[in-house]
């Protein structure tokens, strides 16, 4: 009896590292699967995932973009009785994203639904940062703007 029960405890034991050295081996297969991947993605280069994204502005370049956006904000502040203090181009952040830097004061309720206005009236453009303060007769909104165009 003790002679079968170590015959049969080693078998198991024997049985039970098979999968131990499958899991190596895939192990082994894996490593070399991301090191092909990583090869390719660097031999191919940085991909512009956002190159043909239909939410993205349609312009020539981001001097056209920006000044769409800004012909959109002046005649929307013009409409709300908003003063548009600044509106200039700033850096790009990157190929296909342009920016603006944007300022405007006015009654409180128009110059909030002129920033919420600048992010759903236009495809692609979106408040990167912004700052709202009081001032003696309403508040201004200060910040930038980032306009993803194609």
């Amino acid at each position: 009896m003790n002679r079968g029960l170590l015959i049969g405890g080693l078998a198991g034991m024997l049985l039970s590292m098979v999968p131990w050295w499958t899991a190596f081996r895939n192990l082994d297969n894996l490593d070399l699967a991301r090191t092909l991947a990583a090869r390719e993605s660097a031999r191919r280069g940085p991909a512009d995932r956002l190159a043909d994204a239909p939410w993205r502005l349609a312009a020539g370049s981001a001097g056209a973009a920006q000044a769409a956006v800004a012909r959109r904000v002046r005649a929307a502040a013009k409409a709300n009785g908003v003063l548009v203090e600044t509106l200039k181009a700033a850096e790009p952040i990157g190929p296909g994203i342009a920016r603006i830097e944007l300022s405007m004061s006015g009654p409180e309720k128009a110059v909030l639904t002129l920033g919420d206005a600048v992010e759903r009236g236009g495809r692609g453009v979106r408040w990167e940062n912004w700052e709202l303060a009081a001032v003696p007769g309403g508040v201004r909104l200060m910040g930038t703007v980032a306009i993803a165009w194609r």
